[in-house]
């Protein structure tokens, strides 16, 4: 796969577009979404960062914990239901991000 291949903006959303409509084969998409676990989950930092900052969310809550906890978004139906199920779903998780993490 050549660079002029890929989209301009690599996450997963264009990833799984790529396999999607075929253009990439799944274990090149893997791929992909390896290289970018490293800025993802900065990027993810950040954002956690700033919901402690505001009280969203207790401190102490690993980005890829919260990464994998999120995945559930790709697998909500892409329709009204599944818009609806998303916020739920997702309340839920800020819900439960309020209290800090147990320790393993």
């Amino acid at each position: 796969m050549r660079g002029r291949d890929l989209p301009d903006r690599l996450d997963d959303r264009a990833v799984r577009r790529l396999v999607a409509v075929g253009e990439v084969p799944e274990r090149a998409a893997q791929e992909l979404v390896s290289a970018s676990w490293a800025p993802t989950t900065a990027a993810v930092k950040k954002l956690v960062d700033a919901c402690v900052a505001e009280g969203t969310i207790a401190a102490g809550h690993d980005p890829a914990d919260i990464i994998m906890l999120m995945s559930f978004l790709w697998r909500v139906a892409n329709n009204d239901d599944g818009a609806a199920q998303d916020r739920r779903l997702i309340a839920t998780v800020f819900s439960g991000l309020q209290a800090p993490p147990r320790s393993s």
